[in-house]
């Protein structure tokens, strides 16, 4: 049998999508010096152990990445819409569409390199509801890396919140983390989006346009 220390009945609560709060009974039981915890669903317990490596990694931070996970998923997600539009026989825009797709492949990886950061730091991955991209059609491809740029100031301004917290908290290895892996890459994709709009404003449609995209396809 089981050896219990003590045993707490306590209300979890965890934060999901939009702010919407989501409670659920679960109970904690100490056996033989580790703790455990027993979530209970619709009258079914799961047994859950406490991470062992878990070190000065505040419960906000822990929030704040599984909230940059589903930021960057959802960036990968416009970026396919994207790619999947300026493919379609009325676009045509090859080179285009293959430069968002890159992108959509880079915040994916990202967001994958978010849940295996979580993992190590001991904590647990909470995948959060994607939202669809709030447009089916992306107009020109100027209408398009315009809207790439402001997708790309909100991911930037989602790091720099999270990279705030890391602070408050004194997390020094998330405080290390963000920035070198992250934060720098994400300046550089900012300026080189505001370069190409640049460029296609100098070059404009037709001819410019054209000799672009096929630069872009390679």
């Amino acid at each position: 049998m089981e050896a219990v220390v003590s045993t707490t009945r306590v209300r979890w609560q965890a934060v999901g999508i939009n702010g919407r709060v989501h409670g659920k009974q679960w109970y904690q039981r100490r056996v033989h010096g580790e703790c455990f915890v027993y979530f209970q669903l619709r009258n079914s317990i799961f047994r859950k152990m406490n991470s062992t490596i878990r070190q000065n990694y505040h419960e906000d931070c822990e929030a704040m990445i599984n909230k940059q996970i589903n930021t960057e998923f959802y960036a990968s997600y416009v970026y396919l819409s994207m790619s999947s539009y300026f493919n379609r026989s009325e676009q045509a825009l090859h080179g285009f569409a293959k430069f968002f797709l890159e992108r959509s492949e880079n915040e994916r990886t990202r967001g994958v390199n978010l849940m295996e950061y979580q993992a190590k730091r001991g904590g647990k991955v909470v995948l959060l509801e994607i939202a669809k991209p709030n447009r089916l059609e992306w107009g020109t491809a100027m209408d398009a890396m315009i809207a790439a740029l402001d997708l790309e100031k909100t991911v930037n301004k989602n790091l720099l919140d999270l990279q705030k917290t890391c602070e408050q908290k004194e997390d020094a290895h998330l405080g290390d983390y963000i920035p070198s892996e992250f934060l720098d890459e994400q300046v550089e994709g900012i300026k080189a989006i505001g370069d190409m709009i640049t460029q296609m404003k100098r070059v404009g449609d037709g001819l410019g346009l054209h000799i672009m995209d096929k630069e872009l396809e390679g």
